[in-house]
Protein backbone atom coordinates (compact mmCIF):
# COMPACT_ATOMS: atom_id res chain seq x y z
CA UNK A 1 0.00 0.00 0.00
CA UNK A 2 1.44 2.90 -1.09
CA UNK A 3 1.03 5.90 1.49
CA UNK A 4 -0.38 8.55 -1.45
CA UNK A 5 -2.89 5.84 -2.29
CA UNK A 6 -4.43 6.18 1.91
CA UNK A 7 -3.56 9.50 2.53
CA UNK A 8 -0.54 9.75 4.74
CA UNK A 9 1.25 7.92 7.08
CA UNK A 10 -1.46 8.07 9.68
CA UNK A 11 -4.04 6.91 6.56
CA UNK A 12 -2.25 3.72 6.13
CA UNK A 13 -1.96 2.94 9.76
CA UNK A 14 -5.44 3.52 10.66
CA UNK A 15 -6.40 0.92 6.44
CA UNK A 16 -3.95 -1.44 8.61
CA UNK A 17 -5.41 -1.62 11.69
CA UNK A 18 -8.74 -1.95 10.13
CA UNK A 19 -7.54 -5.01 8.07
CA UNK A 20 -5.40 -6.48 11.05
CA UNK A 21 -8.39 -6.86 12.99
CA UNK A 22 -10.82 -7.68 10.68
CA UNK A 23 -8.56 -10.84 9.98
CA UNK A 24 -7.39 -11.83 13.23
CA UNK A 25 -9.05 -9.93 16.04
CA UNK A 26 -8.85 -7.48 18.27
CA UNK A 27 -7.05 -9.49 21.08
CA UNK A 28 -4.22 -10.63 17.97
CA UNK A 29 -3.67 -7.32 16.62
CA UNK A 30 -0.69 -5.88 17.47
CA UNK A 31 1.58 -3.09 16.36
CA UNK A 32 3.73 -4.98 14.56
CA UNK A 33 1.05 -6.20 12.44
CA UNK A 34 -0.51 -3.18 11.57
CA UNK A 35 3.51 -2.05 10.94
CA UNK A 36 3.74 -5.02 8.04
CA UNK A 37 0.24 -4.20 6.53
CA UNK A 38 0.71 -0.43 6.55
CA UNK A 39 4.40 -1.19 5.16
CA UNK A 40 5.68 1.47 7.90
CA UNK A 41 7.92 1.14 10.40
CA UNK A 42 7.10 1.03 14.52
CA UNK A 43 8.85 4.65 15.09
CA UNK A 44 6.90 5.66 12.63
CA UNK A 45 3.76 3.91 13.72
CA UNK A 46 4.86 6.03 17.47
CA UNK A 47 5.14 8.92 15.96
CA UNK A 48 1.50 9.38 15.04
CA UNK A 49 0.39 7.18 18.17
CA UNK A 50 1.18 6.81 21.46
CA UNK A 51 0.49 3.35 22.22
CA UNK A 52 -1.43 0.13 20.81
CA UNK A 53 -4.37 1.53 22.29
CA UNK A 54 -4.60 5.02 21.19
CA UNK A 55 -3.99 3.63 17.44
CA UNK A 56 -7.42 1.47 17.73
CA UNK A 57 -9.29 3.80 19.14
CA UNK A 58 -8.57 6.57 16.57
CA UNK A 59 -8.78 3.60 14.01
CA UNK A 60 -12.39 3.21 15.34
CA UNK A 61 -13.25 6.72 15.65
CA UNK A 62 -12.23 7.50 12.20
CA UNK A 63 -14.49 4.46 10.58
CA UNK A 64 -17.54 5.52 12.87
CA UNK A 65 -17.17 9.56 12.10
CA UNK A 66 -16.98 7.93 8.15
CA UNK A 67 -19.32 5.78 8.07
CA UNK A 68 -23.00 7.73 7.13
CA UNK A 69 -26.33 7.51 9.61
CA UNK A 70 -29.01 4.81 9.18
CA UNK A 71 -32.18 5.53 7.03
CA UNK A 72 -34.42 6.91 9.41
Amino acid sequence: MSIASCHGRAGCLLHGTIAAIGEVGYQRTTVQEVCRRAGLSAGATFRQFDTRLDLIVRTVYAAHASTPPAPS
